[in-house]
């Protein structure tokens, strides 16, 4: 079995393509990988730049403080196949390759988060099974746990602004903001209803509470703030 450093860009490719070889529905994919060879190695230096910051052993080194990506992680391969199918698809309009990602993605990973949505920096599914993120607009620091739902209802989605944390079980769905700073519980729904800047919304519509969070989000897993 071939040991990986997944501390360096190469062996992360090399990994990564020996996943998609494996795992897709049709063939030929990993030749479209290799013809991107660039790129891919271009979103590996990003995510491994963003583990470079978190705190927990299984995004870095924390003696050397130098972030890592192993594909065979699910956590760290959802950013990965993700990031790499939304800039081929914008570049290209690969939807043969991108679909062949998708469905690895899906099928492994267990999260439908689709390849022509936009997905910021900073964005962490921890655990995140089960978990479906409709096209909408999400802001930086977006962290998300096992089975949240984002989606539409009559096709209006909602808005994240930056350093939101969903927790495990969490529904939002149709038009309304969620603020910049923003924790929601486990269990929560939220339908239609804005939740303002630095708040913890806990509850469904018949019930719930909103408190103030007096704490920056980003500090809980992040350095530098």
């Amino acid at each position: 079995m071939k040991k990986f450093d997944y501390t360096n860009s190469e062996d992360v490719f090399s990994c990564l393509g020996e996943l998609v070889s494996r795992l897709s529905p049709v063939s030929g994919v990993e030749y479209v990988l290799d013809s991107n060879k660039e790129l891919v190695l271009d979103v590996i230096e990003e995510i491994k730049e963003e583990n470079a910051n978190v705190k927990h052993r299984y995004y870095r080194d924390n003696e050397k403080r130098l972030g890592f990506l192993n594909p065979l992680f699910s956590v760290h391969l959802t950013k990965l196949l993700h990031q790499v199918s939304f800039k081929i698809w914008h570049l290209q309009k690969n939807q043969h390759f991108c679909d062949a990602l998708f469905f690895i993605l899906k099928s492994n990973c267990h999260i439908n988060l689709f390849y022509q949505t936009e997905i910021p920096k900073f964005f962490f599914p921890f655990h995140a099974l089960g978990s479906v993120l409709g096209r909408t607009k999400y802001g930086k620091y977006f962290f998300i746990n096992q089975n949240c739902t984002v989606g539409g209802n009559l096709k209006e989605f909602p808005v994240f602004g930056e350093g939101v944390i969903l927790g495990p079980n969490v529904t939002i769905l149709g038009k309304c903001m969620i603020g910049d700073n923003v924790k929601i519980g486990a269990g929560s729904l939220i339908i239609e209803k804005n939740i303002p800047d630095n708040s913890v919304f806990i509850g469904r519509p018949e019930k719930y509470v909103i408190r103030d969070n007096k704490e920056d989000n980003r500090t809980i897993w992040l350095d530098g703030f």
